[in-house]
């Protein structure tokens, strides 16, 4: 057997290069998604579609039966104002923009992870992913939110169907946002640790 096989389990040189072009590729894919083509489609003057939350009811039921159902609503506007494709495409840029912030934050952690990990800039750049995350799980919500109110027209969707305004928050991204900082604090108390090592040296 040869005594320089690469270890199948280290990360080397050509896993980080590798993991480096996956994370610049996803963030690139978000951007054009969200806020090249939105642009582009603005350009060629291409109707908008807004999904608006609301509650259908329907007539013509027996006395005493009523029907008030959650919905949700897809709208086309063909002819928007530049307003209304911003605030469309509001909530997807601001997603973007976070994808690309915390995929430079991870760059540079995963620089730094070879040579020493504990450090407080790499603290600061958990921190800043966690903050990152949280608010734009809190933010996006609430722009499509009011994305729904300003868009809807009562007299489009007919009087069957009622508008609402509804928020809710991706529990999910909460806990994602839970569990970078408890690595965070890991990251804080490997740097003490480190700090007293270095005092005892």
């Amino acid at each position: 057997m040869s005594a320089d096989r690469r270890d199948p389990l280290s990360f080397d040189s050509t896993d980080r290069k590798g993991l480096k072009g996956l994370l610049w590729a996803g963030a690139l894919v978000v951007v054009g998604l969200d806020i090249v083509a939105p642009v582009l489609a603005g350009l060629a003057g291409e109707p908008i579609h807004a999904e608006i939350s609301g509650r259908v009811t329907m007539a013509g039921l027996a006395p005493g039966v009523t029907v008030d159902n959650p919905a949700s609503v897809l709208v086309a506007i063909a002819d928007p104002t530049v307003a209304q494709r911003v605030l469309v495409s509001l909530p997807g840029a601001l997603v973007a923009v976070a994808v690309v912030i915390v995929v430079r934050l991870l760059l540079g952690l995963l620089g730094d992870l070879r040579d020493e990990p504990f450090t407080p800039r790499n603290v600061r750049r958990l921190r800043s992913i966690a903050v990152v995350v949280g608010s734009t799980a809190l933010v996006v919500p609430l722009v499509e939110a009011i994305c729904d109110v300003t868009l809807a027209d009562p007299e489009a969707l007919g009087e069957g169907v009622r508008r609402v305004f509804e928020l809710s928050v991706p529990l999910a991204f909460l806990a994602l946002v839970l569990v970078i900082a408890a690595i965070a604090e890991a990251f804080r108390h490997g740097v003490a640790l480190r700090a007293d090592t270095d005092g005892l040296v």
